[in-house]
């Protein structure tokens, strides 16, 4: 449809090598860079090389891949189904792993946030123009999850080199940092991280 309304796509144009940026300010009325990273943020906690451990991205790739018709090697297939999902981290990403381990047939599906949950209505200190920082839900959540907020990962824990269950820490906002709740620690169940 945006073809049909005049809108070019294409491919393999590299901004700063085939076009500066601008030649792109010059020859357009608009221009909108849309940006993404494929460059994963770790988390180097013990046990992170256990099977079952998996970047998102690489997990929603793969579904898109298979959403796309193409084979995948079973071997190396990151599939929910019949799992205990564990999603660290919010956001887009984060919903878009809970949707597609809902569609896979997970046998549950948990959210794990860092920072602490989020006000019902605009906090005060984000107005507008700021993107308003509030609790948000998003359809993949209205699938099933269960969500917890001011959640540290400190170990993935396994048998025989496979994911098992996680440990976490609860974690309260102190003078404006995160720090570890003193006797808070507590084991989650999981299959897929």
């Amino acid at each position: 449809q945006l073809r049909e309304e005049g809108v070019q796509f294409r491919a393999g144009v590299d901004v700063g090598k085939d076009i500066t940026g601008q030649e792109l300010l010059d020859q357009y009325h608009a221009v909108c860079v849309c940006v993404g990273s494929r460059v994963p943020r770790d988390l180097p906690v013990p046990g992170r090389q256990l099977d079952g451990v998996h970047f998102a991205m690489d997990f929603l790739t793969q579904q898109n891949r298979r959403d796309a018709g193409d084979v995948l090697d079973p071997a190396l297939d990151i599939l929910a189904t019949g799992k205990r999902v564990i999603v660290i981290g919010g956001g887009d990403t984060g919903s878009d792993c809970i949707g597609t381990s809902n569609r896979h047939g997970a046998l549950s599906v948990y959210n794990l946030e860092l920072m602490p949950r989020p006000p019902d209505s605009p906090a005060a200190h984000t107005p507008w123009p700021l993107w308003p920082l509030m609790y948000r839900t998003s359809s993949s959540h209205e699938e099933g999850v269960e969500r917890d907020f001011a959640v540290t990962t400190t170990e993935f824990v396994g048998d025989g080199g496979k994911l098992r269950a996680i440990k976490c820490a609860r974690l309260e906002l102190n003078n404006g940092r995160l720090e570890q709740v003193p006797g808070s620690d507590f084991e989650l169940p999981a299959d897929l991280v």
